[in-house]
């Protein structure tokens, strides 16, 4: 399997690789914000309604560039929106860090939201303009496999860094002004990206198939409902419920990582064996009973062996569902369709956010609120992969032992 991807690998364009390098550095600081906003806030005194709020905002940054750029990002070169993502990254991490008041934290965490929505949009497009069909889906899943590694390095960082600055607010300062300076590093490989605009025949053409983008998005709106509950605050979850600082969480999302890694390498070759659809149903039903355990165990390494597995399952399916959706759609609706996808999930994953942190906060049934959320998040996971299979299983787009093939033709850009 590494042999193969390395091999593919090698055959990557130079924009392909620059733009995985420039996601990367991006990716770092996102790791490192993913680890520490949460717990900064608490340190400083808010709580999880109000982290639920902000959480929310930073999604609808993310929502409201999705589908107004996708128009753009299909008639134009994707160069100067990357670039603009890395940096907003950046401001988001470095201005939460330096200005912890309500406002400016809702307007930062909306900052580095926007930064993340035109990293995100952009990504499955460009890995479409720039890869031939046998190498789309390797490039798919080192694309997808590299969020993950970034947040890796991230979170190594945190846990490398909590020794030596501590873990009280001023040494979590110090480490996201850090990352924030990594993450506007990216924008550097981005400025070194050579591109074309799509041909005339691509940016004249931009109806939508209703059809199918409701299929696509319908499922993904109803899981993304369910990680808006919980997701969001695992980090408070370890924290509330076993005692766990920045070091230690740290720690736990680095392993998720390197789960995840693995689980995405080997996503191309589960889907081309049992098939796309077959591939995301089973990796989002086997991650239930981890989810279960998460909800309802009082110990520690339970918990932390639960969300590894389930981590990984959910995440697994990222690739094989993101191409997937891009091969049941023409080239010149991919980054419309991407963009619907986006809104989808980012718009109801705000609902969840938004009312997660409330729960949370307030409820008193079971053990803490954080049974209560998760055990919504499963019903609704189950919902979703329902609606995905019974939409899709007919499809003869990947199915099992079947090669992807573009619908139409693509241009390889160098």
């Amino acid at each position: 399997m590494l042999r193969g991807y390395l091999h593919h690998a090698s055959r990557f364009p130079t924009a392909a690789k620059l733009f995985l390098a420039g996601e990367f550095l991006a990716g770092i600081g996102q790791g490192t914000l993913w680890v520490l906003r949460n717990l900064y806030l608490k340190e400083l005194g808010y709580k999880e309604g109000f982290i639920g709020q902000m959480l929310s905002v930073s999604v609808l940054g993310m929502a409201l560039i999705a589908v107004p750029l996708s128009f753009f990002m299909d008639r134009s070169a994707l160069k100067g929106y990357l670039i603009a993502g890395a940096l907003a990254v950046a401001a988001g991490i470095a201005g939460t860090a330096l200005w912890p008041t309500e406002t400016p934290i809702l307007a930062f965490g909306f900052v580095a939201g926007a930064g993340t929505g035109l990293l995100s949009v952009g990504s499955v497009p460009f890995y479409m303009r720039h890869s031939t069909p046998s190498e789309r889906p390797y490039l798919f899943g080192a694309g997808t496999a590299l969020g993950p590694a970034s947040g890796l390095a991230g979170t190594g960082l945190v846990w490398a860094l909590a020794s030596a600055w501590g873990e009280d607010p001023a040494g979590m300062r110090k480490m996201m002004l850090l990352s924030a300076g990594i993450a506007a590093a990216g924008s550097v490989a981005f400025a070194f990206l050579r591109e074309s605009p799509p041909s005339a025949r691509v940016r004249e053409r931009l109806e939508i198939d209703r059809r199918s983008a409701f299929r696509l998005a319908l499922p993904l709106a109803v899981i993304g409902l369910g990680a808006g509950l919980t997701i969001p605050f695992i980090n408070l979850y370890f924290e509330k419920r076993f005692g766990y600082g920045p070091r230690n969480v740290s720690a736990i999302f680095s392993a998720a990582q390197v789960f995840t890694v693995v689980a995405f390498l080997a996503s191309p070759l589960l889907a081309r064996r049992f098939g796309a659809v077959r591939t995301v149903v089973a990796c989002q039903m086997l991650s239930i009973p981890f989810f279960l355990a998460m909800a309802f165990t009082g110990a520690a390494g339970l918990a932390v062996g639960a969300f590894l597995a389930r981590h990984a399952l959910m995440n697994m399916a990222g690739p094989v569902n993101a191409q997937f959706a891009m091969e049941v759609v023409p080239d010149y609706q991919r980054a419309l369709t991407n963009g619907i996808r986006e809104i989808a999930w980012n718009g109801t994953f705000l609902l969840g956010t938004s009312s997660g942190g409330w729960i949370v906060e307030k409820s008193k049934l079971m053990r803490d609120g954080y049974t209560v959320t998760m055990l919504a998040t499963i019903g609704l996971y189950v919902a979703g992969s329902v609606l995905f299979y019974a939409y899709w299983r007919k499809s003869p787009v990947l199915k099992p032992g079947v090669k992807p093939a573009p619908l139409e033709p693509v241009e390889i850009a160098p």
